[in-house]
C-alpha cells in the first residue's frame, strides 16, 4: 500500500505522461523560435543583398545618364567652338553665339572664351553681368592647360546654394586638326 506522503509527492511531481507532454511541448516551443530566428536572419540578409543590388543597379543607371548628358553638352560645346573659329576671337559673332548657346540650352550657367594665352576674351552667365574688368587670366588654369592640349576638360562635381549639381566642362576652340586658337 502507498503512504500519503509518497502520494502527495507523485502528485507534485505530477505522472510521467505530464512530464513528457510538458517537455514536448517546451521542445516545440524552443524548435519553434529557433525556426523564427533562422528565418528572421535569412529574410534579413536576403533583403540586404536584394537592396545591395538595386542599389548598384540605380547607380549604374545613374551614371550611365549623367555619362550620356555630359556627352551631349560636350558636343553641343564643339558645334559652338567649331562655329566660333569662323570668326576673330572675342567678336561680335563669337559673342552671338555664346548668348545663343546659353538662350538655347539653359544646362549652360556660365560661358567663357579664352584666347590661345588663357586670357578670356568674352565671359557671360545667367545670374551675373561680367564688365571688362572682371575678365581674368585663366593660362595657369587645369581646363585651360587640358583643353589647349586639344583635350576635353571634365571638372568635379560641386554643388549650388540651391543644391544643383554644377560642373566645369571646357572645349578647344580648334582652327585645324592640331592649332588650338583659344578654349571655350
Amino acid at each position: 500500500m502507498i503512504e500519503p506522503s509518497q502520494v502527495g509527492r507523485r502528485l507534485r511531481r505530477g505522472s510521467i505522461r505530464h512530464r513528457l507532454m510538458f517537455w514536448g511541448l517546451a521542445l516545440l516551443a524552443v524548435a519553434l523560435v529557433l525556426n523564427t530566428v533562422a528565418g528572421l536572419i535569412y529574410t534579413r540578409r536576403g533583403m540586404q543583398k536584394s537592396t545591395a543590388e538595386l542599389q548598384a543597379e540605380v547607380a549604374s543607371s545613374t551614371a550611365r545618364r549623367i555619362q550620356s548628358f555630359l556627352a551631349r553638352k560636350i558636343e553641343r560645346l564643339h558645334d559652338t567652338g567649331a562655329a566660333m573659329t569662323m570668326f576673330s576671337p572675342g567678336g561680335e559673332e563669337q559673342r552671338l553665339l555664346s548668348l545663343l548657346l546659353m538662350k538655347n540650352d539653359p544646362s549652360f550657367s556660365e560661358i567663357a572664351v579664352l584666347d590661345s594665352h588663357g586670357m578670356e576674351l568674352l565671359k557671360f552667365s545667367e545670374t551675373q553681368v561680367y564688365l571688362r574688368s572682371d575678365l581674368r587670366d585663366r593660362s595657369a588654369s587645369a581646363l585651360f592647360l587640358t583643353a589647349a592640349r586639344g583635350q576635353v576638360f571634365r571638372g568635379p562635381v560641386f554643388t549650388s546654394n540651391r543644391a544643383e549639381p554644377h560642373v566645369t566642362l571646357a572645349v578647344p576652340l580648334k582652327q585645324g586638326p592640331q592649332k588650338v586658337e583659344g578654349v571655350l
